[in-house]
Formats: C-alpha cells, sequence, structure tokens
C-alpha cells in the first residue's frame, strides 16, 4: 500500500475598495482580476473583496469599475500562510494609483482578513484583531471584548464579561481553541484582564454553538488567538508611560506592608501563629512613593530555514507594566427599605498592579507537516490598602461613627500555559490537525489583613478607639489563601473536502474529531 501526499503552499490577497469621488465610500460590485489568468472576484457590499488560495508568487491585480479609472498593481506578493492586503481608493483620476497601500501580515491579525472570514462563517462570530486593539489603544483582552457589540464588562478593573446579558456561568474561555483554568473558585471562567493585548493576535467570540467548540456554553465562545511564530524578521522595544493626576497630587502614597515592587510576593504564615505573635510584617501601612506608571515591551522573531523542505519560525515577547491609582469616595452598604444604609463611610483606596507576561512561540514546517509549540507565563498582582471611617452597623457597631476598618490586601495570580498544535495535509482533499495543551494556575492571597476599631464611647464618635467593643472577633484577622488548578486537554480533526466546482474549487467539506 503506498499513500501519495501532495499539498501547494497558498496565501491570499484581500483588501478594500473605496470610492474617491463620495467621500471614500465602499466601492460595490468592482472587478477584481489577476492579469493573465481566468481567476477574480468583485466587491460586495462593503467594498471588500479576498482572492484566496493562491500559490506562493508574485501577481498583478486589475482594478475596474464602470465609469471609474483602471488601476492596475504590479508586484502583488503572496506569501505563505499570509494575507496580502491591498486597499484601493478608485476614482475619476489616475492620481489614485498614488494612494495605493500594500501591506503583508499574519492571517487573522487585520480588520480587512477578519471581516472576510465573519462573512464568509456559517455561525454567529465577531472578532477583534492586533490591528484594530493598537489603533484603540486596548491594553487588556477584558477591555478588549468590551469593544465587540453585545458585551460589557461588569465594572471598571473587572474582567467579568456579559455576552447579550448572560454573566461567567454561560460563556466559555480558551486560548488558540484550548479551555483555560479559572482564577476564581466561584466563577466558571478565567479573569480576561490578566492577558495582555501583547501577545494577541485576535480574539474571536462566537455567539452560536458549533462543533468545534466545546459545549458548556449558552453566551459565547471568547477564544484568544495568540501571536505565533513570524515568517519575517523583527524585534521591536517599546516604553511607555502616563500618570494619574488624582494619585500625583495626593501628599503621600501609602502601601502595605510586604510586597515589593515586582508583583511576585508570597509569603506562608509562620510555624504555630496560635502560640505565640511571630509575623514578620506590621498591621499598618507604609509611606511609598507614587512615580509615574510605567510598561516596557520586547518582542522580536526569526525564521531559520533547514534543508531545502524544512522551515523553523521564533517568536517570542516579554511584558512588564505596573499601574498606582489612588481614588476616595463614599461607600454605603445593606440599605433598608426607608432608604437608610446599614453601613456609611468615607473611604480611601491606594492601589497598586502589576503585569508581567512571557510567551515563547516556536513552528517548525517539513514538506506538507506544521508542529508549533506554544509557552506563556503570566503573573498579574494588585495591591490595595483600604481605609474606611464612618457607621460600621448602624444598630451596633459605631452606630454613631467614629467607626475604622483598615485592609491591607494582596492578591496574586501565576499562570503557566504549554500547547502543542500540529497540521498535517494528507492529500488535496484529507487534512489532519491535532492539539494538547497543559496549564498550571496558581492564584494566591497571602496575609491579608484588616483592623476593626470602634469609639469606646458610641456618643464621642471622636473619641479614643479600640478593638476590644468589636462585637464579632473576626473582625480582626490576617488570612491566608492559595488556590492551584491545573488542566490538561487535547484535540483531534479530520477534514475531509469533499466536491469539486466547475472552477476547480471545493464546495462541501466534512469535518471528523474530538476533544
Amino acid at each position: 500500500m503506498s499513500l501519495i501526499a501532495v499539498g501547494q503552499t497558498t496565501g491570499s490577497i484581500v483588501g478594500l475598495l473605496t470610492d474617491k469621488e463620495f467621500n471614500n465610500e465602499p466601492l460595490a460590485f468592482a472587478n477584481v482580476i489577476i492579469k493573465d489568468q481566468n481567476k477574480g472576484t468583485t466587491s460586495d457590499f462593503d467594498g471588500l473583496y479576498a482572492l484566496e488560495d493562491l500559490p506562493v508568487g508574485t501577481y498583478t491585480i486589475v482594478y475596474s469599475f464602470v465609469g471609474y479609472e483602471t488601476v492596475e498593481i504590479e508586484n502583488i506578493v503572496v506569501e505563505e500562510d499570509k494575507v496580502t492586503t491591498v486597499n484601493v481608493p478608485m476614482g475619476a483620476s489616475a492620481a489614485t494609483l498614488e494612494e495605493v497601500v500594500i501591506t503583508t501580515t499574519v492571517r487573522k491579525e487585520s480588520e480587512v482578513a477578519l471581516l472576510l472570514e465573519q462573512k464568509n462563517a456559517v455561525t454567529q462570530k465577531t472578532a477583534i484583531g492586533a490591528q484594530e486593539l493598537s489603533r484603540k489603544g486596548v491594553g487588556d483582552a477584558a477591555t478588549a471584548v468590551s469593544k465587540v457589540t453585545g458585551i460589557s464588562k461588569q465594572e471598571e478593573g473587572s474582567g467579568n464579561i456579559f455576552v447579550r446579558g448572560l454573566g461567567d456561568r454561560y460563556n466559555v474561555t480558551t486560548l488558540n481553541g484550548l479551555p483555560l483554568p479559572s482564577d476564581d473558585p466561584a466563577r466558571k471562567n478565567i479573569n480576561l484582564s490578566i492577558f495582555s493585548t501583547d501577545i494577541v493576535e485576535n480574539i474571536g467570540i462566537d455567539k452560536t454553538f458549533n462543533p468545534q467548540q466545546y459545549a458548556d456554553f449558552a453566551g459565547a465562545n471568547i477564544n484568544i488567538d495568540s501571536k505565533n511564530a513570524m515568517a519575517d524578521g523583527i524585534i521591536s522595544v517599546s516604553l511607555d508611560s502616563g500618570f494619574n493626576t488624582i494619585t500625583q497630587s495626593q501628599d503621600q502614597f501609602y502601601r502595605t506592608d510586604g510586597p515589593d515592587n515586582y508583583g511576585f510576593y508570597d509569603i506562608n504564615y509562620p510555624a504555630f501563629p496560635l502560640n505565640n505573635y511571630n509575623f514578620a510584617t506590621s498591621w499598618d501601612r507604609v509611606a511609598a512613593d507614587a512615580p509615574a506608571n510605567l510598561g516596557l515591551t520586547l518582542q522580536g522573531g526569526d525564521s531559520f530555514q533547514l534543508g531545502e523542505d524544512t522551515k523553523l519560525n521564533i517568536f517570542g515577547v516579554g511584558a512588564h507594566s505596573n499601574q498606582f491609582q489612588y481614588r476616595e469616595g463614599i461607600s454605603r452598604g445593606g440599605v433598608e427599605v426607608s432608604g437608610i444604609p446599614n453601613a456609611d463611610f468615607d473611604y480611601v483606596n491606594y492601589q497598586y498592579s502589576t503585569n508581567t507576561t512571557l510567551m515563547g512561540d516556536v513552528g517548525i514546517k517539513h514538506k506538507n507537516l506544521n508542529v508549533n509549540y506554544s509557552g506563556l507565563l503570566l503573573n498579574t498582582s494588585n495591591e490595595q490598602q483600604l481605609e474606611n471611617y464612618g457607621v460600621i452597623d448602624k444598630d451596633d457597631d459605631a452606630s454613631q461613627g467614629g467607626g475604622f476598618i483598615q485592609r491591607a490586601v494582596f492578591t496574586r495570580t501565576s499562570l503557566i500555559v504549554n500547547q502543542l498544535h500540529a497540521d498535517f495535509e494528507v492529500s488535496e482533499r484529507i487534512n489532519l490537525s491535532a492539539s494538547g495543551s497543559y496549564s498550571f494556575l496558581q492564584s494566591a492571597e497571602p496575609n491579608r489583613r484588616q483592623v476593626t476599631l470602634v469609639p469606646q464611647d458610641l456618643d464621642e464618635p471622636d473619641g479614643p478607639k479600640s478593638f476590644e467593643f468589636v462585637s464579632a472577633s473576626s473582625s480582626n484577622h490576617r488570612f491566608y489563601a492559595d488556590l492551584y488548578e491545573e488542566e490538561i486537554a487535547s484535540a483531534f480533526e479530520t477534514s475531509i473536502k469533499l466536491f469539486k466546482n466547475q472552477e476547480d474549487e471545493f464546495d462541501g467539506k466534512l469535518d471528523l474529531g474530538f476533544s
């Protein structure tokens, strides 16, 4: 028995045609023809066009429309597994030729490529790519998905996502199509705000079920496609900075005692803490500087030819950022029917957060076989020094005011992801793919401290205060928590193209697999 494997490396040309005569509105039904070949297409209602599955090479494309100047663009290079974007404004003047911009991007990163993919999809899918994220100045995945119609975040600084009004339990989160562990035992999904957009190629939101996805969602499957190995050499360094005017206007900034500036702080409770007091950290806050927020990103990649039929692609990114924040305001809780709150505080909150990201991607292509490994390390931390002043309980503690609650909280989430993907083109009709992942997550809250004081005389709110008269002994405490979770996943799929049409293209496809 013999098996002959045949394959052809292909790429695509996509773009947007606009009408210069009508304020660059999309130009529908214009002709897009490959010169000297019997292949072409027309732009759709949105002015978008796509020439797909083109063999790698150099092409001349002719753009024409009745009453408009014909535009002929030479030397358009199609690269393997990439999308070449050619946006063409058309008008009555040949000067249009000078305004054509040609760019080549990895598929699913450019806005045009994503729009065309959504147009041809048989399910309800929305995607936002790295190109659009950069243009909108988005910094994390939670903010990115909130830019999509029908999706919202619960609150500022939260990664909780609502899709068409459906919350955490109705959604599922994946990375490159494989599931991720949750960082909160009370929630199903991981907090998307820990994912910096430095590692994101695109984020896809599937609002309807299809067999390639996990079946436990009714809202949406939110999938993060990470950046992968590049075919061209690149290295870049970026440094950003910013500051909050309210934070900078404070005479003094305070932090909790213990954590460092990098976000990797961890401490275990001491041995036999009930027998003797041997904690190394103070209950009190510590004075600290609050300089400008800083961010540093380094990324690079290159491609190496290993023999005639083998290519090695490598890509890596490392990033670290921090943020200082100060808030003050009023906090009320337990509001009764009469409108009187049970607790009524004035508060100040000093916050310091960090995000560290390391990602590496190695891809090997040998003839019709593609193997890709992705490794990801994420570490995020959030530190809060929260101080409340006022009524703790209108019927009990500090009922006339003068109560004081101070909480020193440090939380850290560390995520390690290892993924392996393989694709093999058996023949022109049959393609095999397999994926596997191992993810490890630690969510820690080491050494949370809370101090609660009430006036010794309830009728003198500004008088001496003590913890002696607090009704609940647990109101003063130290607390340690660690959550560990592992996720092992795999997927296998066979794709079979069915029928060829008169244009030598396949009309149907059958997918078989499991996950």
